[in-house]
């Protein structure tokens, strides 16, 4: 460990028993509070979903290619930030996918903007995509599913900003160690 620094606390993505029953309804809250929004955004615009079979094929296929670009986004901005020093592996348990960068250490505000990205950046792709296609509710829609599935990234912020003394994170097989 870097001179200074010390383990003030862990997050065990899979062994976190309150975390796991947190993420196993919080995706349905994102979904329900979506779903209201679009339908609200749909009645007052007039517009609503495309319809057909080749507009919910093409829906179903860039939303399953969402899952993965997320999980690239992570990737990327690990290698961004950290460089060659940051191996970065992909993986999928417990019905979530993952990217790990096991011993890869970031200053605080960097980890955030790994765990964060995704959110932002498939987000906009598919917002770009809906508009670009003219397919915007559907791809709405798709961009609601995705976010569900950021719950994750989001419960890590959340402890990582709420921890005190945190200045350094660093990613582990299980989650992430915090240090100060």
């Amino acid at each position: 460990m870097e001179e200074g620094l010390h383990e003030i606390g862990e997050i065990d993505i899979f062994g976190d028993e309150a975390l796991l029953r947190r993420l196993a309804w919080e995706p349905w809250l994102v979904v329900a509070a979506g779903g209201v929004a679009l339908a609200c955004v749909c009645a007052v615009s007039g517009t609503g979903f495309t319809g057909g079979l080749p507009a919910f094929a093409l829906s179903l296929a860039l939303l399953a290619a969402s899952f993965a670009v997320h999980e690239l986004v992570h990737g990327l901005f690990f290698k961004i930030f950290g460089g060659r020093a940051c191996h970065v592996s992909f993986g999928a348990k417990a019905g979530m996918l993952y990217t790990r960068s096991a011993g890869c250490r970031l200053p605080k505000g960097q980890f955030i903007v790994v765990l964060m990205a995704p959110t932002v950046v498939v987000t906009a792709l598919l917002a770009w995509a809906g508009a670009a296609l003219m397919m915007e509710a559907d791809l709405a829609a798709c961009a609601i599913l995705n976010l569900s599935g950021c719950v994750g990234d989001w419960e890590m912020v959340r402890a990582i900003v709420s921890t005190p003394g945190v200045t350094m994170v660093e990613d582990t097989e299980r989650g992430v160690k915090l240090l100060g």
